[in-house]
This record gives C-alpha cells, sequence and structure tokens, in this order.
C-alpha cells in the first residue's frame, strides 16, 4: 500500500497518511519520513507495518510498462519532433507548459554531439523536487488539451501515448524513491533519450557490496535501449577501480558483426580517459529487450513474478 509518513510518537510509533486517512502503526523497522510502499506484517487493531522495499515498486513499473505497448516508443519521438518544430519558430506565442516540457526534453536528449552528460541530467528530470520534473510537465501540458493550444492538436493516440509516458516515468521515479529492504540490491534507475526518432531506452546504475579493505570504485551498468537503426540493444558493464568489462548484446547478426568492429575505438575512448584494461565483447542474442529489462529488475529487487508471457 501506498502511505506517507508523517511523524513519530514518543512511545516509537509512527504516524502515517494512508488513502486520506491518518492513522497509527507500530513499525519494526526505521522508516524516513516521505511516501512509502508499506507491507502489512500485523492485522487487526495495533497493524504492524514495514517497508516493502523496492519489489512493490518495481512490480508497479513493470505492470505499467511491459503493458503500454508502442505509445511510450512513440511518445518519446513526437516530443523530439516538437521540439524541432519549437527550436524553429520565430515569432507567435507559444503555450509556456509547452516550453517547460521541451526545454526539458532538450535538456536531457542525447544528440549528435555525444554530450553523454545529459544522462546523468535524466535524474533531476524524474525528481518531484525538481522544477523540471518531467512527470509533471507532461501532465501540465495535456490538461491545456481543451483550449487552443499545441496539446489541443494531438491525436487520440498521441495524448494517450503522452499519458502513458507520464505514468511510466512516474512509476520509474517510485522505484528509485523506495528503501532497500531484505535481500534487495540497491540499485538506482533512469530513463534514456536520444534525438529525433533514434530511440529511447532505460538504464540501471548499481554500486557493488564492497569486499574486505576494498576502497577502489565497484559499480555496474546496465542500458536497455530500443534503437531505431541498431534494434533492440542490452549493454551490461562493470568498473572496478580503472578496469572496465563490457557484454553488448543485439538481436541481429549483422549489427553484432558491427559493433564488434567498433569496440576498439570505444576501448581506445576509455584508454585515454585512464581505464586499463579495457575489454569489450558483442554477442548475438536473440531474445527479448522487455525480458531482459524484467529480469534485471526482478534479480536486483529479489523477486519473482508472472506478468504476461513475453515469448508469445
Amino acid at each position: 500500500m501506498k502511505a506517507r509518513v508523517i511523524d513519530f510518537s514518543a512511545d516509537g510509533r509512527v504516524l502515517l497518511e494512508i488513502e486520506g486517512k491518518i492513522v497509527t502503526a507500530s513499525s519494526r523497522t526505521a522508516l524516513p519520513k516521505g511516501n512509502l510502499l508499506l507491507e502489512v506484517q500485523q492485522g487487526g487493531d495495533n497493524p504492524v507495518l514495514s517497508p516493502a522495499g523496492k519489489q512493490a515498486a518495481v512490480q508497479n513499473f513493470l505492470q505499467s510498462f511491459l503493458g503500454s505497448g508502442t505509445g511510450p516508443h512513440n511518445a518519446v519521438k513526437l516530443l523530439n519532433q516538437m521540439t524541432g518544430l519549437h527550436s524553429s519558430q520565430t515569432g507567435g506565442k507559444t503555450d509556456q507548459s509547452l516550453t517547460n516540457l521541451l526545454r526539458t526534453i532538450n535538456a536531457i536528449t542525447i544528440d549528435g554531439s555525444g554530450d553523454i552528460s545529459k544522462i546523468l541530467q535524466t535524474e533531476a528530470a524524474i525528481s518531484p523536487q525538481s522544477a523540471t520534473f518531467l512527470p509533471k510537465l507532461l501532465q501540465k501540458f495535456l490538461e491545456k488539451g481543451s483550449g487552443r493550444t499545441e496539446a489541443s492538436s494531438l491525436t487520440a493516440n498521441e495524448s494517450s501515448g503522452l499519458k502513458k509516458l507520464a505514468h511510466i516515468l512516474e512509476m520509474l521515479r517510485e522505484v528509485n524513491d523506495q528503501p532497500v529492504s531484505g535481500k534487495q540490491s540497491d540499485f538506482s534507475f533512469f530513463p534514456c533519450f536520444f534525438a529525433g526518432d533514434s530511440g529511447w531506452g532505460q538504464w540501471l546504475f548499481r554500486k557493488n557490496e564492497e569486499k574486505g579493505q576494498q576502497k577502489e570504485q565497484d559499480y555496474s551498468l546496465s542500458f536497455f535501449l530500443e534503437m531505431s537503426r541498431i534494434g533492440n540493444l542490452h549493454c551490461q558493464v562493470r568498473v572496478q577501480g580503472q578496469t572496465v568489462q563490457g557484454d553488448f548484446f543485439v538481436d541481429s547478426e549483422k549489427i553484432s558483426t558491427h559493433i564488434r568492429q567498433a569496440l576498439s575505438e570505444l576501448t581506445d575512448l576509455l584508454n585515454n580517459l585512464g581505464y586499463s584494461p579495457v575489454s569489450f565483447s558483442c554477442e548475438f542474442k536473440q531474445t527479448s529487450m522487455m525480458q531482459e529489462l524484467k529480469e534485471s529488475l526482478q534479480s536486483l529487487a529479489g523477486m519473482e513474478m508472472s506478468i504476461v508471457d513475453l515469448r508469445a
């Protein structure tokens, strides 16, 4: 269940707001103030609750994402098209909600300049504390659709796609906000936008557990991308100190050959940045990108669930 932790009493009980009602409960786990997903450990007159951790948030995200069809992908293409048109305008009044929305999209979209830092700027775009909170900007723009604004010219499918994208980004943000519980891994999850109709996707960051006296950086990155020319691309990278090891997986033998031929360029680039040794491989793997994302999230969240048969 969704709840907001309001305050704590002197005897250790917690004051919660659940569906607009104020509830007092006990918790065996320290709860931070703010919004949480909770599960009931004990019912009755004196309920005992604990954080559901990332499991419930991951389940909500996957249910939204796997059932969204091509709507979000088409919505990203639409936003990029609108950004280009907006940039070329020289006169006339433009709806402020659209201006704010497209400015944010432009700030986080990777284009031909290869500014990889834009990937990191997506953190602000899905942070509710930010003025550029993307789901809210999308909702504001769509709410003005009844007037004589750019939103009123959207087709039903375009409007539906933008709504789905806003909901998915909100669920994605919720995954990041939930604390780690039990055997779950601590990870962060972000969207990834590319210019024009080049594609979009998601990426995961996970800091690996330190062992012994290990002090060097040790983290993993996973990318799940839907690219217009490459197709589905899954990339796993682990960085340990200055060592980088990565694997690309694509669903085309031709694309796999193309990427393998370009890996030396990527290796040289990382060597010039001070990383060594660097090792990358690329394999042809005929699998569903959504299946890969689903399995990775479930593993990190320490869960097993079946939503749809992705092989059908």
